[in-house]
């Protein structure tokens, strides 16, 4: 394999059946709304930092976008970088189905990366868990407002002072 960018040219109806998702007919913006649907835009400095086995998708400098694959092996030669990724997550032997593909990140200008469903389970849970807590410190806080008032409304029953003018008076 060649260290430009290689992306899928053409593919067949079983190739698409499973898993190798690529096509050489240009989807429409609908189409690939769609398709990252699902997906975050990773932000350029963290390109190298996306995990083995994520399933990335992305859009070439020339504004193709492509479906992508499953990242295998991310390298640097001659001051490059790359991704390799594959078009499933597992492979065997003479598994007609499985293609790999090469990302010159040099000639990429956008990456999404699919979020797994366990990544949205134990989000959902860290802002249930964070939203509680929220909740206890707003509750807490109304409370010493309260409290607050309470402590100034006896203070100023004690040096009989009914509003901030007669202090100021009884001051000067």
């Amino acid at each position: 394999m060649s260290d430009v960018d290689q992306s899928p040219t053409t593919t067949s109806s079983s190739d698409f059946a499973h898993g190798g998702a690529q096509s050489s007919k240009a989807l429409t913006a609908a189409e690939i709304k769609e398709w990252l649907r699902g997906c975050i835009e990773i932000p350029k400095d963290k390109w190298r930092t996306i995990p083995d086995n994520s399933h990335v998708s992305y859009v070439k400098k020339d504004g193709k976008f492509v479906k992508g694959g499953f990242i295998r092996l991310q390298y640097s030669k001659d001051g490059e970088h790359y991704i390799r990724y594959g078009s499933k997550l597992a492979s065997w032997p003479g598994d007609k189905y499985y293609r790999e593909f090469t990302i010159k990140l040099s000639n990429t200008s956008k990456i999404y990366k699919r979020v797994s469903q366990d990544s949205i389970f134990e989000f959902k849970v860290m802002q249930m868990n964070f939203d509680k807590q929220m909740q206890t410190v707003i509750d807490r806080q109304d409370q010493l407002d309260g409290s607050i008032k309470k402590i100034v409304k006896l203070i100023k029953k004690l040096h009989n002072i009914k509003s901030l003018d007669d202090m100021r008076n009884s001051m000067s």
